[in-house]
């Protein structure tokens, strides 16, 4: 497994953020998730014990789609987004990943599955290990309903669950390669119903209120990196 000094992560769903900050505090996060024949299982997302957590930090950043103006380049950058929060700023935020990156950067995006595909089976502690995987893991909180302004809540909205307003995993992957950016890996991954470090009933307990569309049961992964990176 590759890992990374410097990584920014971007994240508009208030849950996740919650959910990643217990994961820095406790070094791992238990969750329930849906498999491929839609029954509940138990899984486990665990930081890799290369990772210094100390240096892990959250900001609060009311702005997106727009990245700081002044944002330094990093090895990676993760853009979580599998319930479809960003709505309209999302492709906004692609056109800026490659010019956030340094000359041997990777790009890590999950975005909605298709309802077709969705509830795959593949181990979600891959994507907080990519998450977490580098020293220093900016999480920007922010959303908007009509994605013509930032919000500021963290939560986002505008995202009514209709399968109209799904998110093109395909069109996102024609404007990566329009940025110079090649594709290395695709996967489908199970999402949280509901978290908790206590895990069992308890976890599936706190899912009910957990603000979570019951709908989402699975993301699309997927990795860019800049042509001649070679790991």
């Amino acid at each position: 497994m590759c890992s990374f000094r410097h990584v920014l992560g971007i994240e508009a769903d208030e849950q996740m953020v919650l959910a990643a900050k217990e994961l820095k505090a406790e070094g791992r996060l238990e969750f329930v998730a849906r498999d491929g024949g839609g029954n509940e299982v138990q899984l486990v997302a665990e930081v890799p014990n290369d990772v210094d957590r100390d240096r892990v930090r959250f900001w609060h950043y009311p702005h997106l789609p727009a990245l700081p103006p002044k944002l330094a380049p990093v090895d990676a950058v993760v853009l979580e987004d599998a319930h479809g929060r960003l709505d309209a700023g999302l492709g906004q935020l692609l056109e800026q990943l490659p010019a956030a990156l340094l000359p041997r950067g990777v790009v890590v995006v999950s975005l909605p599955a298709p309802r077709a595909r969705a509830g795959g089976g593949a181990a979600a502690a891959a994507s907080a290990e990519a998450a977490e995987g580098g020293a220093v893991v900016g999480d920007w909180e922010g959303g908007w309903g009509d994605g013509a302004g930032g919000g500021g809540d963290g939560g986002g909205g505008g995202h009514d669950d209709d399968p109209a307003d799904e998110v093109d995993a395909e069109a996102v992957k024609r404007r990566m390669a329009g940025q110079g950016l090649e594709l290395v890996h695709e996967e489908l991954l199970p999402l949280p119903r509901s978290t908790s470090s206590r895990g069992g009933a308890a976890g599936a307990a706190a899912g009910a209120g957990c603000g979570w569309p019951a709908a989402a049961s699975a993301a699309v992964l997927l990795v860019w990196k800049k042509p001649g990176v070679v790991f």
